[in-house]
């Protein structure tokens, strides 16, 4: 079985992203991941449940992901619909939850 490296993959130790095969910032590497999926960085936060305040200040290089929100990024870019799916289901079972 060969191992195939995910398109888009943290570097913890040195906070750059895989994108494809090249090493990038990691705010370079999450705006362009967010462009390919062609969403503003509202539309991105809103459907994959970031806070827009975090994204942005991702994206300018202020802060680095933690590395939950790393992984959960580099699911977004191999599965961004089922990823998107998922928030949604989560956000749905807090509100039936909510309600209860």
């Amino acid at each position: 079985m060969t191992f195939t490296p995910p398109e888009f993959a943290p570097d913890r130790q040195r906070n750059d992203y895989r994108l494809g095969a090249n090493w990038l910032p990691a705010e370079l590497a999450l705006t362009m991941l967010r462009k390919r999926l062609k969403l503003t960085p509202e539309q991105f936060a809103a459907r994959y449940g970031l806070e827009v305040a975090d994204l942005k200040a991702w994206e300018a290089g202020l802060r680095h992901p933690e590395p939950i929100a790393g992984l959960m990024l580099a699911m977004v870019a191999e599965a961004p619909e089922t990823m998107a799916r998922l928030v949604q289901k989560v956000r749905e079972h807090r509100s039936r939850q909510a309600q209860d």
